[in-house]
């Protein structure tokens, strides 16, 4: 399923999506929408062969995204040296052997 643009369905009044339409607006994979409407994130339903998505669901989706904020990962504390080059130990400053 190939991504393309589609517009926001509000100003439209667009009926029901597809999930190629929900891929594309909400610029998530396939498994991804898939995975949301399995657990009940996104309400769907059979339209003969085809799969539709209400998009109250969806546009409901996005809002929650939007009040959380963005959820960026903390790094990992290693036990690993800092990145980046060493300083170099001038002679002077060097312990005496």
């Amino acid at each position: 399923m190939p991504y393309k643009p589609v517009p926001p369905p509000a100003e439209l009044g667009l009926p029901d999506a597809t999930v190629s339409e929900v891929m594309a607006y909400r610029r998530e994979s396939a498994r991804t929408v898939f995975r949301k409407i399995a657990s009940g994130v996104y309400q769907s339903y059979k339209n003969g062969d085809s799969r539709l998505i209400v998009w109250e669901s969806v546009l409901a989706d996005r809002e929650r995204s939007l009040a959380r904020g963005a959820q960026l990962p903390s790094r990992p504390a290693t036990g690993k040296r800092p990145p980046g080059r060493p300083r170099k130990i001038s002679e002077a400053a060097a312990p005496a052997e």
